[in-house]
């Protein structure tokens, strides 16, 4: 081989291995900007604007809902906390309804990405005024809940049946609705594909994405223009090994085939976050569930 085949190949080997190299640090950064809430990329940790964008991830709750003007925590709220499967301690805020209006139901509350437990604090509002006990969640990674990786919906299935058992072992004749919003609609659907008590009598999502590797990759590209294909596939690896879920396998369409809880879906047309048509994805799978029982 001459000396010019030589140098030719040894760039070339040279180029193949920083490509791969490039390639696993940025998979590895879109984990940790996204799922590892100890990075120092994650979204707590980074002010991000682009195309008069704040941080992509950084949406769903206004800021202004953080903020406890809400007279269903003033004063009347009360910390409450489980364990989760994996030994994580959680942390809620509980209402009871003392209302003329009570009814003895529960709902639980379950917010959106980068949310907690008091941004839910407008639609506790309304089921409180119907009557309904409260339960918002922390979610793992999020308020006061522990937890260095967000679960993105998929985790947090089992810490909501945590929640349901932790109402159920106060009230064993408990009437409980599930509620949750983008992420923590995508919690409530995966929730409702395991196998539940006859206490969780329906649920409502509203916005919730059915398929995270799907939703990621919108985010990335509508956020910042940068294209997030092959680097995903890196990060759902990654987040498989380090958070225990891949970004292909953690999927609302699965569940959604599984489940038996009357669920009412919302979804507008008008949302630039979570893709309208992922509504039809998730009623499909209820349509094909239906069929297969049907036979």
């Amino acid at each position: 081989m001459s000396k010019r085949l030589k140098i030719f190949f040894g760039v070339l080997l040279s180029l193949i291995i920083l490509c791969h190299v490039g390639a696993f640090f940025t998979g590895y950064f879109i984990f940790n900007a996204i799922i590892d809430t100890e990075s120092d990329f994650s979204p707590g940790n980074i002010n991000i604007t682009i195309h008069n964008l704040t941080h992509p991830f950084d949406r769903i709750e206004p800021a202004s809902k953080e903020i406890d003007t809400s007279p269903w925590f003033n004063g009347k709220s009360e910390d409450v906390y489980i364990t989760s499967h994996d030994g994580l301690k959680l942390h809620a805020y509980r209402v009871k309804n003392t209302g003329q209006s009570a009814n003895g139901n529960y709902v639980i509350l379950v917010h959106g990405y980068g949310g907690t437990g008091r941004s839910m604090t407008e639609f506790a509002g309304h089921f409180y005024k119907s009557g309904y006990h409260l339960l918002s969640v922390d979610l793992r990674a999020n308020g006061q809940s522990e937890g260095r990786y967000i679960g993105m919906g998929w985790l947090d299935r089992f810490d909501l049946i945590g929640w349901i058992n932790f109402i159920t072992a106060d009230d064993p004749n408990a009437k409980i609705v599930l509620f949750g919003v983008s992420m923590g609609g995508a919690a409530v659907m995966n929730t409702t594909g395991e196998e539940l008590p006859e206490n969780v009598v329906a649920a409502i999502e509203d916005s919730g994405f059915s398929v995270i590797f799907d939703e990621i990759e919108r985010l990335i590209w509508n956020g910042y223009r940068f294209p997030p294909l092959p680097f995903l596939y890196i990060s759902s690896v990654v987040s498989e090994i380090k958070a225990g879920y891949s970004f292909k396998d953690a999927s609302c369409l699965a569940q959604l085939q599984k489940s038996k809880t009357p669920t009412l879906f919302i979804h507008g047309t008008a949302d630039t976050v979570v893709p309208h048509e992922m509504l039809a994805l998730n009623l499909q799978c209820l349509c094909k569930r239906k069929a297969d029982a049907f036979g």
